[in-house]
């Protein structure tokens, strides 16, 4: 059964360089346990499985396949490959997309950073988008008048967990900003 299309979180358990195909095409095989998914603006705990992410090694692909090395800190050791120990000790994003394949549909994993090469924007995309910031910004009136009083302060007591407002996240349930659902 083929897994949702989205985005995922898991941790490198294993790696090793591979050759695939009838033509041994050199590959290295990174094996993620997935323990979570995105799920709008969250992550939802799902019973963890294991997925494939291949990077390939071959000529034709070589430039491309040295940065997403280098951007993993690969230490350069195709017989023993290692990584960012983050990778698998806090994990990293992948995501899960479909494509047919001789006829079938099948997942295809990469990480989550792989989707999107980054370059230095141009000079004039740069000022358009700062023309537009303070276009913007110079149409926006300030506040008129004063801002309203703060309403009343709650009674002050002491609060036991029976009876406690948690209407607000507390500070475990607020994410770090680091990617990691937990």
């Amino acid at each position: 059964m083929l897994s949702e299309e989205g985005t995922y979180f898991g941790n490198l358990v294993e790696a090793s360089s591979v050759t695939i195909g009838d033509k041994n095409t050199p590959a290295l095989s990174m094996t993620f346990e997935i323990t979570h998914q995105a799920d709008k603006e969250d992550w939802a705990e799902i019973d963890p499985f294991m997925r494939e992410v291949l990077l390939w090694l071959s000529d034709k692909a070589w430039e491309f396949s040295q940065k997403r090395l280098a951007a993993m800190q690969f230490n350069g050791n195709f017989q023993e490959p290692k990584f960012d120990p983050l990778m698998s000790s806090k994990g990293t994003q992948l995501i899960c997309s479909h494509e047919e394949y001789k006829g079938r549909l099948q997942e295809k994993w990469v990480l989550a950073c792989w989707n999107r090469e980054r370059g230095k924007a141009p000079v004039e995309e740069l000022r358009k988008l700062s023309a537009r910031w303070n276009m913007d910004a110079s149409t926006t009136k300030p506040p008129a008048g004063k801002p309203a009083a703060p309403p009343a302060a709650p009674p002050a007591g002491p609060a036991d967990e029976d009876t406690a407002d948690y209407s607000e996240p507390r500070d475990e349930e607020i994410p770090d900003g680091d990617g990691a659902p937990f």
